[in-house]
């Protein structure tokens, strides 16, 4: 049986929050496919020093 997925994100984000590094959760990025922004955005779960 496998561990809540905040478990693994708070094991993965802790030692580069503890080592100073900017970290956000859930950020939406927007498509753009052939100068059109799509309906749907990419959703990253960590993003790392934006």
């Amino acid at each position: 049986m496998g561990l809540s997925e905040v478990v693994y994100k708070d094991a993965l984000t802790y030692k580069p929050t503890k080592n100073g590094l900017k970290l956000e959760s859930e950020v939406d990025v927007p498509i753009l496919h052939n100068n059109v922004i799509m309906e749907h955005n990419l959703e990253l779960n960590i993003l790392v020093n934006r």
